[in-house]
């Protein structure tokens, strides 16, 4: 995060349980270097919202139901990156 963020990117972390030091500490440096900081987390998780401007919290606290939800989600919003950065021209 250090060596590659810039004030503007958007940083995205993962962690079922809320609580993955990594994760926490990628999300503290990115916030701190201006970057947009987004936590996918589980109904446990509600912890990192200090270190996130926005957060996707399931509703389980069942690990592979969370799972389930950050990929569809995760899915979806590389769906809609896609469309708005690289759709063809229109003619």
């Amino acid at each position: 995060v250090r060596g590659l963020g810039r004030p503007g990117d958007v940083f995205i972390g993962f962690t079922t349980s809320g609580k993955s030091p990594n994760v926490l500490a990628a999300l503290k440096a990115a916030r701190e270097m201006g970057v947009v900081t987004i936590g996918f987390t589980g109904t446990a998780g509600a912890t990192m919202k200090s270190v996130c401007d926005l957060m996707l919290i399931a509703p389980s606290p069942e690990t592979a139901q969370i799972q389930q939800i950050h990929i569809t989600a995760g899915h979806a919003i590389c769906g809609i990156v896609e469309r708005d950065l690289f759709k063809a021209p229109e003619k």
